[in-house]
């Protein structure tokens, strides 16, 4: 038979003893009851810590439907959402110290997937980041042709992210237009002491090679600006997405 006094205020609805009162000061003088105090009987401390893990366990699936919000404002594709990788938190630390990081190595070598990972681990730590294309932030840029300040805008933005990832850099055509606004971000990046984050299929001396085809200098250059602020990791191994014969999983 149920209890007569599971619907009775300040009554254990397990036992039926009665609760201690909790009670704080008003503000406006006197004591004022605000609730009761748990029950020490064995069923109403169970019912607690299922309560308790429950409240936890929205908690913890709100704050990660936040932080995945955050990895999609900051440029992360979806397919890179959950990257992991070894070398992510090392370097991600290397970032907060404020250095950058280049990481080359030949397709499939999961440089795009270190690269995500290091964001999750920014973007984890509250560090304001946004990952990018090259070739969709060439496209980004020549969307504004014909409106100089506009382009100077974008350049601008690139040059002040707190932290930038430059995905597939030397991907895109190779121009004496594209160069120097490759160059124009990564010295105003380097000038503020920004980090950037930098993947390629080449290493800095053949990027440089490849971009100064058409602007030896200033391909000079930006190799030079990425050499001196750079960690450079050398991502090996063999082309993982031609291996398993599947999509890329990573």
């Amino acid at each position: 038979m149920r209890s007569t006094t599971s619907k009775q205020p300040g009554v254990c609805p397990f036992c039926g003893s009665e609760l201690e009162k909790l009670i704080v000061k008003s503000p406006f003088g006197g004591d004022m009851t605000i609730g009761f105090a748990p029950c020490t009987c064995e069923k109403s401390q169970k019912a607690e810590r299922e309560k308790q893990r429950r409240i936890d366990a929205e908690i913890k699936a709100e704050q990660e439907k936040q932080f995945y919000s955050r990895l999609k404002t900051a440029g992360v594709p979806e397919r890179y959402r959950k990257a992991a990788h070894e070398m992510a938190k090392p370097l991600a630390a290397k970032v907060l110290g404020g250095s950058s990081v280049y990481i080359w190595g030949a397709n499939g070598t999961l440089k795009t997937t270190l690269a995500s990972a290091i964001v999750r681990e920014l973007v984890w730590r509250g560090r304001k980041t946004q990952m990018i294309n090259a070739v969709d932030l060439l496209i980004e840029l020549q969307s504004t042709y014909g409106t100089p300040q506009a382009e100077a805008d974008v350049i601008a933005r690139y040059s002040k992210i707190p932290v930038l990832v430059i995905d597939d850099l030397g991907k895109e055509q190779q121009t004496a237009w594209t160069v120097s606004r490759l160059y124009a971000i990564v010295n105003g990046r380097d000038g503020e002491m920004l980090p950037t984050v930098v993947t390629s299929n080449f290493k800095l001396s053949d990027l440089a090679g490849r971009m100064g085809a058409c602007d030896p200098s200033t391909a000079r250059a930006i190799a030079s600006r990425l050499a001196g602020t750079c960690e450079i990791y050398g991502a090996t191994g063999h082309d993982r997405r031609v291996a398993s014969g599947q999509k890329n999983r990573y």
